[in-house]
């Protein structure tokens, strides 16, 4: 349990990357010894075209995945649960064992009901592919 919370911490630590509030999430993908990362954040390619930032945002998920090489992984994601189109990708993989992913609160200022009805979707989905799920209680993460 102690190493779940460690992963979890560095994802909190890697979302810390992006500048902008209310897009600083962050991943880690763990299996064995091998550690990939990602973080909300767009393309140097694309960072300076005139279009709305989040537009050019890839997700945290997709960036740990496409520098991750293992073959059964599980993937810590903060602060939010990866979204629908996260979870595809997640599922798309086939290199993903768990996802963790701190306990969504439905009280949430900012989350709230939204991601709540988001995550139900995703664990419905994680699980018709055996994918586990678990969910950190943040004060422990903290």
């Amino acid at each position: 349990m102690k190493e779940r919370h460690e992963y979890m911490k560095m994802a909190r630590d890697i979302a810390t990357k992006n500048e902008v509030e209310g897009r600083k999430v962050g991943c880690v993908i763990v299996e064995k010894d091998s550690v990939a990362t990602g973080y909300n954040h767009a393309p140097e390619a694309i960072a300076n075209l005139p279009i709305l930032l989040h537009k050019k945002h890839i997700c945290a998920e997709l960036w740990a995945l496409a520098d991750f090489g293992g073959v059964a992984g599980s993937l810590y994601v903060w602060p939010v649960p990866p979204c629908p189109a996260c979870t595809l990708a997640i599922i798309g993989s086939r290199r993903i064992k768990e996802v963790v992913v701190p306990a969504p609160s439905p009280t949430h200022p900012v989350l709230g009901k939204r991601w709540q009805e988001r995550w139900t979707f995703s664990k419905d989905v994680l699980a018709a592919h055996n994918i586990g799920v678990v969910e950190l209680e943040k004060k422990a993460i903290a």
